[in-house]
């Protein structure tokens, strides 16, 4: 096919897909960062993904020391801020890699010493794309990384407070910054890493990101936004035309009736001078036009065919984006993609940051296993309200989970709440609602139990009719006697 008639094709942007893997990743983290539809798709499932993030098993930190290290961990590295970077990475890469990097001992250690401090932590960090090279081969893997920007700049400008911060920082850096060159992480020098993957075979290396077949429609899109965009400056420009004059059927004189230039200038200065309303007087000749775009092209109709494709991406259907796109039943279904692509993400970094807690660098001496703490997160974020409240009811009202579980689904806190009913049971009468459903009582009076004093029955009994005429009829017959 003619290259002519090729470009503008499909086909054709499809070459514009790199096929160097590394740049690829590039590319997805750039669309990630940078395309405004991506970047929000991106969001909105990290949210989702984060929703609700915290470590199990760490209850009893306060009575065990090797307990409390992890729960000081997750705040002194913001384990928060570290989880929504590796959900972000996976969304737009399908990998990232997570690095932690121990702190090294300052004397030769003996043989049966470590040569890092076990439980010291310097920074944990997710790799940025294009910083780092992952092999793998035979079941070895190797993770090459460049020397931080900081390192680069402190080795070139070689300063006395550039010096003073390059002492702690390894030799090995500070030669590869000066060479250019990649650092390869080593166990012996207190460098840890762990690959994670939504997708491809472990024998393979890093995956090739998914978001790469949607690269096309990603640059079909930005094209029709710098349509937009020039139809809007165009709008914006407010360009406006003027004609004078006709064309003359003398050919002896063709330009006999041309605008003259003094009549020109008269009414260009016209125009020229800004006003709110303007009233100009000319004869037939005189035509003004403002030329602005058809409506019709800024129609988002145009968008609809690439938006679907890169919503069939990120597994996300309209309903999450703006709620709409059908009703509770459709939407439901639409999402049950999403669910499970979300269930599979938090599963990965669960693993790996439960990996971490456990590895020999981090897990403190004498802590069993058993007792390394867990990851947990909001498995409710993408159920309706209603439906999350009639569980927890039936599931209350069988006997089958306990006040517990029903209040962590709530998202309450079950040991404040029960600190709170004990402070409550001390003063009773400060927490005693005003009207209860259960007791009765009237809304807006105190209740009250007080029944009425029994009464005398003899009181309740009508009254008898009067005897004062039956006395004076007896009295009367016996004087007639």
């Amino acid at each position: 096919m003619d290259d002519d008639l090729r470009r503008g094709t499909l086909s054709s942007l499809r070459e514009a897909i790199p096929k160097d893997l590394q740049k690829k990743i590039e590319k997805a983290n750039d669309y990630a960062n940078g395309d405004d539809l991506i970047q929000v798709l991106v969001e909105r499932s990290t949210n989702i993904c984060a929703s609700g993030f915290h470590l199990t098993g760490i209850k009893n930190a306060t009575r065990n020391s090797r307990v409390q290290f992890y729960k000081d961990l997750g705040a002194e590295h913001d384990l928060d801020q570290l989880t929504r970077e590796m959900f972000e990475t996976l969304i737009a890469e399908d990998h990232c890699i997570l690095a932690w990097f121990m702190e090294l001992r300052k004397t030769k250690p003996r043989k049966d010493e470590l040569p890092y401090i076990r439980g010291q932590i310097r920074y944990i960090q997710v790799m940025i794309p294009g910083t780092y090279e992952y092999r793998s081969a035979g079941g070895t893997e190797e993770l090459w990384v460049e020397p931080g920007e900081d390192v680069k700049a402190a080795v070139r400008r070689g300063s006395p407070e550039d010096q003073k911060f390059l002492r702690g920082v390894l030799p090995k850096y500070i030669d590869a910054a000066r060479l250019n060159q990649k650092v390869k992480l080593e166990e012996k020098d207190g460098e840890f890493f762990t690959l994670l993957r939504t997708r491809g075979r472990r024998a393979e290396g890093l995956p090739s990101p998914s978001m790469c077949p949607t690269f096309p429609w990603i640059i079909i899109r930005t094209q029709l936004k710098d349509g937009d965009y020039a139809l809007a400056y165009k709008t914006a420009a407010l360009i406006e035309l003027v004609t004078a004059g006709e064309t003359s059927h003398d050919p002896m004189d063709p330009k006999k009736t041309w605008l003259k230039k003094t009549d020109r200038d008269a009414l260009e200065k016209k125009f020229r001078d800004p006003s709110k309303c303007k009233r100009i007087i000319g004869n037939h000749t005189l035509d003004v036009k403002w030329r602005f775009p058809d409506p019709a092209s800024f129609d988002i109709k145009k968008y609809l065919s690439c938006e679907t494709n890169i919503l069939r991406w990120a597994g996300i259907c309209i309903t999450l984006l703006d709620g709409t796109g059908g009703g509770y039943a459709s939407g439901f279904i639409a999402i049950k993609p999403f669910v499970a692509k979300v269930t599979a993400a938090r599963n990965i970094v669960r693993r790996a940051l439960e990996k971490m807690f456990g590895h020999k660098s981090v897990k403190p001496y004498g802590l069993a296993d058993g007792r390394v703490p867990g990851v947990k997160f909001n498995p409710n974020v993408l159920k309706d309200d209603r439906q999350v409240l009639a569980e927890v009811k039936a599931m209350l009202e069988a006997a089958g989970i306990s006040f517990q579980t029903a209040l962590e689904s709530l998202d309450y806190s079950p040991d404040t709440e029960l600190l709170r009913k004990r402070e409550e049971r001390k003063n009773p009468e400060d927490y005693t609602p005003i009207f209860s459903t259960t007791t009765g009582g009237a809304p807006g009076r105190p209740e009250t139990n007080i029944t009425p004093p029994a009464t005398d029955a003899r009181q309740n009994r009508e009254p008898r009719p009067s005897t004062a005429g039956k006395k004076a009829a007896r009295g009367a017959r016996k004087g007639t006697k």
